[in-house]
């Protein structure tokens, strides 16, 4: 998480959480909303998955605008869900990131 924030600070205001439990509260509750939301797919407790899952249920709006991490599929599981949505392997560059970020942005319109 340390690496991404330094990667974004300087282009992006940005909040962190610790955790998905922490970012789910701070993304069901943002007004207005993230204009772009990164989250890694491992995370204890609450991972990447059921972080989508509960912004499906209470701010679908919210989930075009998810961008994910990965150290990559560790099972079928894994893989399927790294099919549905837009994601970025580690390790990745700043470059990576900023494009990815782009790519959400320009899907939304929101550039």
């Amino acid at each position: 998480m340390r690496a991404v924030e330094r990667m974004l600070r300087a282009r992006h205001d940005i909040t962190t959480a610790d955790g998905g439990e922490q970012g789910l509260e701070l993304i069901l509750h943002a007004d207005p909303p993230f204009d772009v939301v990164v989250c890694d797919v491992s995370m204890p407790r609450v991972g990447g998955r059921a972080v989508r899952d509960r912004l499906l249920a209470g701010r679908r709006d919210m989930v075009p605008r998810l961008v994910f991490t990965s150290g990559g599929a560790t099972n079928a599981d894994s893989e399927a869900f790294l099919q549905e949505v837009v994601w970025l392997a580690k390790p990745f560059t700043s470059a990576q990131l900023e494009s990815r970020i782009a790519d959400v942005l320009a899907v939304l319109d929101c550039s």
